[in-house]
């Protein structure tokens, strides 16, 4: 008489197999959460540097100014607001980087227009554009959605274009866009100039 042996289960082959296929996964998992905790700290140490210069810039910016809370709160106001301008033009220049070096010399003075600042050669449309988009935002700052209170007296923007000279060369500029205006009267602190740089190097496509 046989007997029928009715148990079932898994080889040692399959065993091995799925053992392997298991190791495999958890070692990705290992290596992905090794680099989310390296980004993490990455972003971490950059959140702490940055908060760090910020907080140096203040502490520079309150010492040159030497005024009242009030007063450093109008500067801050007028500060963001000109370095606004001055990063508009630094991003239409680098949209046209191909065009760099006609934006240099470009001059809006609203305190004391000159003719006609915005006058490009005809191939130049697009710098044109910009200049005469700059010079609006400049005038009407108001369309901009800056409140009367925040706004720039006297404000003038100049662009410097640069070449970079290199062996071998390179063709980049170092464009310069300087924003100034004349500080508001706040307190003990008088009227004075200020002052936004920004500098950047433009290299061609």
């Amino acid at each position: 008489m046989k007997f029928v042996r009715t148990e079932s289960g898994f080889t040692l082959l399959e065993g091995m197999i799925a053992t392997v296929i298991l190791s495999v996964g958890v070692i990705a998992m290992t290596a992905m959460q090794g680099i989310a905790i390296t980004r993490n700290v990455d972003s971490t140490e950059l959140t702490v540097a940055t908060n760090l210069a910020s907080e140096m810039l203040e502490r520079i910016q309150f010492n040159a100014m030497q005024g009242i809370a009030i007063t450093r709160n109008v500067d801050s106001t007028e500060l963001t607001v000109a370095t606004n301008l001055a990063s508009e033009m630094l991003e239409r220049i680098q949209f046209n980087r191909r065009n760099v070096t006609v934006y240099n010399g470009l001059d809006i003075n609203t305190a004391n227009p000159l003719p006609n600042p915005c006058a490009f050669p005809v191939t130049q449309t697009m710098a044109q554009g910009d200049c005469v988009q700059w010079q609006a935002m400049m005038r009407n700052q108001g369309a901009s959605g800056i409140s009367q209170a925040s706004q720039l007296n006297g404000v003038r923007g100049v662009v410097t274009v640069t070449p970079v000279v290199t062996n071998p060369p390179l063709f980049q500029s170092t464009v310069s866009v300087v924003v100034t205006w004349t500080g508001r009267s706040m307190g003990t602190t008088a009227a004075s100039p200020r002052r936004v740089t920004l500098n950047t190097t433009i290299a061609p496509e």
